[in-house]
């Protein structure tokens, strides 16, 4: 294996692993006009009410 060869490997595998995490942040929880992490209102059509409920909410969310 030469050095072409382990960059194409690594780069599949950092792809795979990105790929696998952007589906753990899961979709499935729809807007509901309420932030899901504090339950503030939120405009239609948005899960959160800031980055920081988000980025907490997937914190707490996020599958190892």
């Amino acid at each position: 294996m030469d050095d072409a060869d382990r960059v194409n490997n690594n780069q599949s595998l950092i792809d795979k692993a990105n790929a696998h995490k952007s589906k753990r942040i899961t979709t499935s929880y729809v807007a509901t006009g309420l932030c899901l992490f504090c339950d503030e209102p939120v405009d239609p059509g948005r899960r959160w009410c800031d980055a920081q409920c988000r980025d907490d909410w997937q914190s707490e969310n996020e599958e190892d």
